[in-house]
């Protein structure tokens, strides 16, 4: 079976699953110790799938106007295929994200009142992703209990954030898709 690789579903059936992985405080609540550090990393792994196949497909629906090679095609996903990198695909593809984010602004605020711009979205994406790399590479103790709240900040309120910034690159990408660089020169 072939996989499909269309951002607009990537972006709303990871949407989904994870609203419904992740709201559910309760049964959170009711965790143990040991369970709350697994339900943690399969938040962090979920989001970082997310990213990845959100990545995969832009590199497809590139492919469906400009030329790239396969070798090049999986240097791009390797290269981008980690949230902390969604800046540098941005310049990549020479997006502007501005508009995008002014269409969105409102829901962004009504979410994270303290964003206000591209620039200041992008390094609250990079300074949660700072705090939760400490669980991806083993800083943590097995026995630490990880309150919701903390749960919530690292995989809910990180994912938030990732999915404004997946729309806004989606729309500019599409607003540009017969404008793009080629891209194979800096892969």
């Amino acid at each position: 079976m072939a996989i499909e690789y269309s951002t607009i579903e990537t972006i709303q059936s990871y949407d989904s699953l994870f609203k419904k992985f992740c709201n559910d405080s309760e049964s959170y609540k009711n965790l143990d110790k040991s369970s709350r550090l697994i339900y943690l990393a399969a938040g962090l792994g979920l989001s970082n799938s997310i990213h990845e196949k959100f990545i995969k497909s832009i590199i497809y629906e590139y492919m469906k106007i400009y030329e790239l090679s396969n070798t090049k095609k999986e240097k791009a996903i390797k290269k981008y295929k980690a949230p902390k990198k969604i800046a540098d695909f941005v310049q990549l593809l020479h997006l502007d994200l501005n508009e995008a984010f002014e269409l969105n602004k409102i829901d962004i605020q009504k979410k994270f009142k303290i964003i206000n711009s591209i620039d200041n979205l992008m390094s609250i994406l990079s300074l949660q992703r700072d705090i939760r790399n400490d669980y991806l590479h083993g800083d943590f103790n097995f026995y630490d209990d990880i309150p919701f709240e903390n749960f919530k900040e690292n995989i809910i309120d990180f994912q938030e954030v990732h999915n404004f910034i997946l729309k806004i690159t989606r729309y500019s990408f599409i607003q540009n898709i017969n404008n793009l660089p080629d891209i194979s020169t800096n892969l």
